[in-house]
């Protein structure tokens, strides 16, 4: 079943983000409207969406097959959206489908390096800001 990126409702340490069609015209602080943000692009391949509120971020992330391999040592909790993604880590590779949570610990030890396998890829990501 496909998930509507209108609607993302995250519970993570008591904070709650969600659009809920009753609201769908008002703001709230609880609120964020992923369709009113600017996409950055900062390498071809992955643009993103990000709001930061709290010390936390939720970043809605986009990835194409174009993007660049690269190293990352950032720690991410998230949930794909959209697409299939294959995560490398030095011990192993995993691949991920729609539905299936990401949770990767910052530092050298858990670096790793994604890649789109479909045409496009999304993933909705909690993190530290």
């Amino acid at each position: 079943m496909p998930i509507k990126l209108d609607v993302i409702i995250f519970l993570l340490n008591d904070i709650i983000f969600a659009r809920p069609e009753h609201m769908a015209g008002k703001m709230s602080k609880y609120q964020i409207k992923f369709d009113a943000l600017e996409w950055r692009s900062p390498l071809a391949g992955l643009r993103f969406k990000a709001h930061t509120r709290g010390g936390r971020r939720l970043r809605l992330v986009e990835y194409t097959p174009e993007m660049a391999p690269h190293w990352c040592e950032n720690g991410h909790i998230g949930q794909v959206l959209e697409g299939r993604f294959e995560i490398r880590y030095d011990d192993e590779t995993v691949v991920y489908d729609p539905g299936d949570g990401i949770f990767i610990p910052s530092g050298a030890a858990d670096r790793h390096m994604g890649r789109a396998l479909t045409d496009v890829v999304r993933i909705i990501f909690v993190e530290d800001a």
